[in-house]
This record gives structure tokens, sequence and C-alpha cells, in this order.
């Protein structure tokens, strides 16, 4: 009897105890990427408009009008990331979601200077990741994405990129040539159309068939058509940091 009721304890503390060890882990690894990040992080005081917006959250995550982001923890993160992977589902919104935080902490992390804090940058990405979730509503974060990256031809902000691609303020440009910056975000060297048209080409099929429009107005070459040639070739959009940094590393996401 004293013999069962022994290996019952063990029974019950083992899973207890890998629990604990779990969570401290969890805990220790989110709050060591922490120590790199400032105290409050700030959105973009700049507002896009409901259309740009909803273009922005649709390709880049599949989200439609009412769906916000996951919010996410130190302790649910890692099993929600491997259940993404082995799922393999780019298309839900979910991991969709995932995939906007992850642009968004990384875009925030280099071109806000955060990366001069620390070495390495995996631990403060997921730890921002978790924050940005929990700290700033899926609108806020959608702005901050348009308003902060690069986009190539030197331009940094969407109001930048208008100018720099169609030479027109940004509120003067049609839903194609929006979308058309949004297409860039994922890339804007990958598929800058100016050296890779064709690579371009097939990015924005995808993503206007993404919104359901096809050809026409709505076709990579009326869009091209329409773009004002280069007035900046150089990578740098800023003196030093932010997209000078982003665009050395950049990585199709």
């Amino acid at each position: 009897m004293a013999v069962r009721s022994s290996a019952l304890r063990w029974l019950l503390a083992v899973p207890i105890a890998l629990l604990l060890l779990y969570t401290v882990l969890c805990l220790s690894l989110y709050l060591t990427g922490t120590r790199h990040l400032p105290d409050r992080l700030e959105p973009t005081a700049w507002r896009a408009t409901p259309g740009l917006r909803a273009q922005l959250l649709q390709v880049e995550a599949g989200m439609t009008h009412g769906d916000t982001l996951p919010r996410l923890d130190p302790l649910t993160f890692v099993p929600r990331m491997v259940l993404d992977i082995r799922r393999q589902r780019p298309g839900s919104a979910d991991a969709g979601g995932d995939r906007l935080l992850r642009s968004a902490a990384r875009m925030l992390y280099f071109d806000r200077g955060m990366h001069a804090r620390g070495r390495s940058h995996h631990l403060p990405e997921i730890a921002l990741q978790i924050r940005l979730s929990r700290e700033w509503t899926t609108d806020r974060i959608a702005d901050t994405l348009l308003a902060e990256s690069f986009y190539g031809r030197c331009s940094v902000g969407i109001e930048q990129a208008a100018h720099a691609w169609f030479g027109r303020p940004l509120a003067e440009l049609r839903p194609q040539e929006t979308l058309a910056l949004v297409a860039l975000l994922k890339g804007p060297h990958w598929y800058d159309p100016d050296r890779n048209p064709e690579r371009f080409r097939q990015r924005y099929a995808a993503v206007a068939a993404q919104l359901g429009h096809h050809g026409g107005a709505w076709s990579a070459d009326a869009v091209l058509a329409r773009r004002v040639p280069a007035a900046c070739t150089g990578t740098h959009a800023r003196s030093a940091g932010g997209p000078g940094v982003r665009a050395a590393m950049e990585h199709v996401r």
C-alpha cells in the first residue's frame, strides 16, 4: 500500500514539476526579451482610411471587417507557434494574425532602433509580439505598419511611398495603386517592379485575387503604367538606423 501511495505521489509530482519548469522557462525568456524594449510602446499618430486599412489586413493577415488579432501571452506563445507550423494554414485568420504581429514586431524592433539595445533579436521580437497583441488594437498595429514601413525608392511610410512610386499624394491614389504599395510591404526589394517586374506581377495578381479582383484595371501592367520614374535608387531612406537596417536585413515574410 505504501509503495502504491509513493508511486501515486510521484505520478502527480512529475507533471506538476514539468509544468512549473515550463512556466518558469517561458516567463524567464519573456522577461529577458522585454529588457531590450522601451517601457511604453507608442503607436503612430497617423490614421489610415478604412479602405486602405482593410486592404492591408486582408492581404497580410487574411482578416475581414470585425476580425481582431489574437491576444498572445508568454505561456501559450510557443505551443501556438508550433501548432501554426504543423497546421500550415496560411489562409486562416489566426495564422495571418500571427504573421501580421511578426511583421509589426520586426519592423518596430529595427526601425525604431530597439536593436541597438541587445545583440540577438529573437527574444525581443517575441516579447514585442506579445506586448503588441495586448497593448495595441488591430487598427493601431495596421496603421503603424503602413506609416512606418519601408517601401523601396528611399520611402518610409505609405505617404512618402505614394509620391515615390506614383508622384501623387496618398489621398489621390486609386485603390489599385494603394494595393500595389501594400503588396510591396512583403519585400520592397524582392518585389521591386523596377528590378523584378515579373516577380511583382505575380505578387500583385495574387493579392488582387485575394481581394476578389482579376485583370482589367486591377492588372499589374495597368498599375505599373502609372508609376513615375524613380528619383532615388538607394536603399537608405534615413541617414542613420531605421529603414537602412531594414533594407539591409530584408527578407520575404
